[in-house]
């Protein structure tokens, strides 16, 4: 039915979006942890991506004939290849003429997301890792909030730039840390490329699942202001629990 290929076709860009950005990480450490059967597909599909950056072609020949080797022909001769005779005639064709384009095992790629979207996949949407997921595509899609979006509260911190609040997002309720970096003070002390490089950081640890980073989840800006949206952490500040004798 339409239905469930619309359901198909959404499954499959919803893997695709993960699988083929940094996202990877955070569904290969939940499958690392959480899949007891374990996923050989992730290993197979590193190799390819990692030969897909290859510049030069003496070097993709070489890890062309590697990865043929140790994942297709092994498997052929032990009647234990999961993937498609198509898959399979594609690369040996191009190997066969010496021609190894970054593209050789694409068929591949799209085997092993398809292959992916199982039960796997499902038990990953319903974890933190995917919540986690989304929380960075929001950074990286830049999503145009406005301080509309929030309802800001008390200061929890200052700094150079500006001051932190705490907040709360209004259609969920969710509590965060508002981080507001003043314009004016950034262009007049000069520090423009330090809070570029925060942003940037900032966007990229927060693909991460680290207990020790605080996460941004949203960015934007207005008129004379930049705001992080960052997890809200509550208790003492690092300096005011080293003051504090207990």
């Amino acid at each position: 039915s339409a239905e469930s290929r619309t359901h198909s076709e959404l499954s499959r860009s919803c893997t695709l979006q993960v699988v083929d950005s940094p996202g990877f990480l955070l569904f290969k450490e939940f499958c690392l942890s959480e899949i007891e059967e374990g996923v050989p597909q992730l290993k197979f599909y590193e190799e390819i991506k990692d030969y897909e950056k290859l510049d030069s072609e003496e070097e993709r020949q070489s890890r062309s004939r590697q990865i043929y080797d140790g994942y297709i022909m092994k498997e052929l001769l032990s009647c234990s290849h999961p993937f498609s005779k198509k898959a399979v005639d594609h690369v040996q064709s191009h190997l066969a003429k010496k021609q190894v384009p970054p593209t050789l095992f694409q068929p591949y790629i799209v085997e092993i997301c398809d292959s992916l979207r199982g039960i796997i996949f499902q038990k990953f949407i319903e974890s933190d890792k995917f919540t986690r997921f989304c929380q960075w595509k929001n950074v990286e899609l830049n999503i145009h909030l406005t301080m509309n979006d929030f309802s800001v509260h008390r200061i929890i911190g200052r700094g150079g730039f500006g001051e932190v609040y705490g907040c709360r997002k209004a259609d969920t309720g969710k509590m965060y840390a508002m981080k507001c970096l003043d314009k004016k003070r950034i262009k007049m002390k000069q520090g423009e490329t330090l809070a570029l490089n925060e942003r940037i950081m900032l966007s990229l640890v927060s693909t991460g699942d680290c207990p020790f980073i605080v996460c941004m989840t949203y960015a934007f800006h207005t008129p004379d202001k930049l705001c992080f949206i960052l997890d809200l952490m509550n208790g003492m500040t690092p300096a005011s629990c080293l003051l504090t004798p207990s």
